[in-house]
């Protein structure tokens, strides 16, 4: 299923991303991402994660 956003709601979510980043906010960080086996996440040098359990667990050692 392909979810077509505008560019405000995507830049709305970016927002909201960064801001949980800045402050640090696992609780808001979570609230972020769609949890399920679509999520995808590619830190810097790492190799990119699939799937909202290797997601979350990135964030949590991230920011936790």
């Amino acid at each position: 299923m392909t979810t077509e956003l505008s560019d405000e709601a995507v830049s709305e979510a970016n927002g909201r991303f960064y801001d949980a980043l800045e402050r640090a906010d696992l609780e808001q960080m979570r609230d972020v991402w769609v949890h399920g086996p679509e999520a995808m996440c590619a830190h810097p040098g790492r190799t990119p994660l699939v799937g909202w359990d290797e997601v979350w667990a990135s964030w949590e050692a991230i920011l936790g």
